[in-house]
């Protein structure tokens, strides 16, 4: 079963196979996590909370630590061609 957080509910993307008693557990469970209260916890380990918590104020995002950033600037890479991935596999094969 594949199972992703949505706006707060359990979708699946094939046929469920767990019991309805599971699924409502197993939302009560992510529901638990997604809490601000559980998010600052996690935060303060490092995570990046998926609320929108202001990281300025949890710990170790305010702490100037070198690589940590609130916004990162993010650039997003395309995929290699078929050709390159040819290449690489054939590189990758050679030295096997």
């Amino acid at each position: 079963m594949i199972v992703q957080v949505f706006e707060g509910n359990i979708h699946d993307n094939r046929q469920k196979n767990v019991s309805n008693s599971e699924a409502k557990k197993a939302q009560k469970f992510i529901d638990f996590l997604t809490k601000d209260e559980q998010q600052i916890i996690f935060a303060n380990y490092g995570f990046r909370p998926i609320n929108n918590l202001e990281l300025k104020s949890l710990s170790p995002w305010n702490q100037n630590i070198e690589g940590v950033e609130i916004n990162p600037s993010v650039t997003v890479k395309l995929s290699p061609t078929p050709e390159i991935i040819n290449e690489i596999q054939k590189v990758w094969y050679r030295s096997n």
